[in-house]
């Protein structure tokens, strides 16, 4: 058996090659050495991504454990008050960088522009070398209310970043774009409503089921003005 085969047929984990390509410099390569050093060097190299995969995958194994779900905080106000609320990049890395520095993460992002999306790109490094991408494609839409062009490309781009950050992690936020209806309205609001739609002998069921709550009591601070702006159209219509 040659030389040539008897290398092709070792396992990578089975040898330690770095040591055989060493010894190899040292006393120097014969031109009938270069074949044999290239498959060693080729089999180090094997070796050692294998190994930075599984480095990766101990430290990501150990991170998932202490991950805990982000909290949506930063409210988006509509019409009625606030319209939802949200997790933005800058809240959701301010709670996981120190898990990711524990574990030997860092994280960089790669952005591509399209005629009408954003793709972004988050690339997770461990510092053993291995890493690992994972995309977000979204579209460029106006952004807020009021927004400039330029604004809007913005929230695109860091609503990219967010969506890649989390797929990155697996992290799950709390109340992510979820309506959020604020605390129950005053008693004094909550009667003035009630006096106002009994004055234009309005249905109490049909108004409770629209302010989506039990009593009047129940109602919630971010429904008031929109039920407020229906009894006006109401007792406009019955004058």
């Amino acid at each position: 058996m040659s030389e040539q085969t008897q290398l092709a047929e070792v396992k990578p984990q089975a040898v330690a090659i770095g040591p055989v390509i060493q010894s190899i410099m040292t006393i120097g390569v014969r031109p009938e050495d270069v074949q044999s050093l290239a498959m060693m060097m080729q089999l180090q190299k094997e070796q050692t991504d294998k190994q930075e995969e599984r480095d990766f995958a101990a430290a990501f194994h150990a991170l998932q454990k202490e991950s805990v779900n982000v909290r949506a905080n930063k409210p988006v106000p509509g019409k009625d008050g606030i319209k939802f609320v949200y997790a933005n990049f800058q809240e959701i890395m301010d709670q996981v960088s120190p898990l990711l520095g524990e574990h030997g993460f860092s994280l960089s992002f790669e952005p591509q522009r399209g005629e009408k999306t954003v793709t972004m790109t988050c690339v997770l490094q461990h510092v053993s070398g291995h890493s690992k991408k994972y995309s977000m494609e979204v579209r460029i839409g106006t952004g807020p209310p009021g927004s400039s062009e330029c604004q809007a490309d913005g929230a695109a781009y860091e609503y990219a970043k967010r969506l890649a950050l989390c797929s990155a992690l697996n992290i799950v936020v709390d109340k992510s774009d979820v309506k959020i209806e604020g605390d129950a309205i005053t008693p004094e609001q909550a009667a003035h409503l009630e006096s106002r739609l009994r004055a234009v002998n309005g249905d109490v069921q049909a108004f409770l089921k629209l302010a989506k709550a039990a009593s009047f009591a129940d109602i919630r601070s971010a429904r008031y003005g929109m039920l407020d702006r229906a009894l006006t159209t109401k007792e406009k219509g019955s004058k």
